[in-house]
């Protein structure tokens, strides 16, 4: 998972945004080729009739030729239009594909017909944030938190809250993530540029976005604490050591507290 998309210059926002999201379903390829079993309804069976639509559909997928694919979806779901598998995997193709608005409205229908899919709730949230809309994907993300308390789900909220300035949530969010003791031992992978890297612990890159919320409420004090904070644990982490620099370069006097 790649984050941090509001915590850098916003010159770098729509690139970060970009590869946020596709690293993000780089991710979900591992699991989308390990898809068979889900997927065993759309594969065709040695012991019967071989269903030509299946055997296109599984070529083109394996093979990446995603507009293929899509088509034999279209296909299949014409002869069965209730069959919630095959809106998964189209739903799965568009988001890799880039397709979020057709990605998230066939998600939204497995959600009319399956309410708590948190599958479909995942690629709501995750092309809602692609195409801009802050608000209902944080919607989404809190409605599968509350299902699963996923680490990285909470930190996607934290960090929607903060780019949305709902500081106040955000703090409690945070308070949630550093009080998990997961936080320290799993790792996300953050761009500190638009072209930079970084594999960093949940903790580290929580108490970065809490020294942001600091500052953006010009709590410049408070705010190098939790900068601090994040180095000590991480200390190559290039974002709180900017943010740090960006502090002291504005309020001189804050430079030896």
């Amino acid at each position: 998972m790649i984050t941090d998309f509001y915590l850098m210059p916003m010159k770098c926002a729509k690139a970060v945004l970009y590869k946020t999201i596709t690293t993000t379903i780089s991710c979900m390829l591992i699991c989308f080729y390990s898809f068979g079993q889900k997927d065993k309804n759309t594969m065709p069976s040695k012991k019967t009739e071989i269903n030509y639509d299946s055997v296109v559909y599984y070529t083109a997928r394996i093979n990446g030729d995603y507009i293929v694919a899509i088509n034999t979806l279209y296909y299949m779901l014409a002869k069965d239009p209730a069959n919630i598998t095959y809106k998964d995997s189209l739903a799965r193709l568009y988001l890799i594909s880039g397709g979020y608005d057709k990605c998230a409205n066939i998600a939204e229908q497995i959600i009319a017909k399956q309410p708590d899919n948190q599958r479909a709730m995942e690629f709501i949230a995750l092309s809602e944030k692609a195409l801009g809309n802050f608000k209902y994907a944080l919607q989404m993300y809190e409605k599968l938190y509350s299902q699963t308390k996923d680490l990285g789900q909470a930190y996607s909220i934290a960090e929607l809250q903060f780019g949305l300035k709902r500081f106040g949530e955000c703090m409690q969010t945070i308070e949630s993530i550093l009080a998990n003791p997961q936080s320290e031992k799993k790792t996300l992978q953050v761009y500190a540029t638009a072209q930079t890297e970084q594999t960093v612990s949940y903790k580290a890159a929580t108490l970065n976005i809490q020294g942001m919320v600091h500052k953006e409420l010009h709590e410049t004090q408070k705010a190098k604490v939790a900068f601090n904070e994040a180095l000590a644990i991480a200390p190559d982490f290039l974002l709180p050591a900017s943010n740090i620099k960006d502090i002291d370069k504005n309020n001189p006097t804050t430079k030896k507290k």
